[in-house]
């Protein structure tokens, strides 16, 4: 269920400005980057917290929550 919520709130909000304006004001972003942070690591999770990275990616909201590079020896 969380996966479909996140996934309609970033397709709306790529294709209607006002729509993104309201998920500003309402300040979800702040409470979706913790949802993701508190079960990034759940594997019953996974499928949420990734459409919930993408949707804050996209709009550059992921502050804190970057996966980093990651180099192998040959680096």
């Amino acid at each position: 269920m969380t996966k479909a919520v996140a996934q309609t709130l970033w397709s709306v909000s790529r294709q209607n400005a006002k729509a993104l304006s309201e998920v500003k004001e309402l300040e979800l972003f702040p409470l979706l980057r913790k949802v993701a942070g508190e079960h990034k690591e759940d594997p019953k999770w996974k499928g949420a917290v990734d459409a919930i990275m993408n949707f804050l990616r996209e709009f550059r909201e992921d502050k804190g929550l970057e996966r980093k590079a990651v180099y192998n020896d040959y680096y």
